[in-house]
């Protein structure tokens, strides 16, 4: 409900606002999966991609979580 709130007259309402967010969250997901198949492309292996899209995901915002920057709002998303 919150996030329809935004779409609609939050900061998110404008495309240009949302095409940043948008392309990085796209990024952050299909590096780690590109990455992944490039090196296990072929094998017997390469369908465990997708453990690769959330172990990136996973550090990423533990990482975040260790920093402890203003920016990480839900910390209880993390586990604290």
């Amino acid at each position: 409900m919150r996030t329809v709130w935004h779409g609609i007259n939050g900061e998110l309402r404008e495309l240009r606002r949302v095409a940043l967010p948008l392309l990085a969250g796209l990024g952050g997901m299909l590096l780690p999966v590109l990455l992944f198949l490039a090196f296990n492309g072929g094998t017997s292996t390469a369908h465990g991609w997708g453990a690769a899209m959330s172990t990136d995901t996973a550090v990423a915002l533990g990482l975040l979580a260790l920093v402890d920057l203003p920016f990480v709002i839900y910390k209880g998303a993390v586990g604290f």
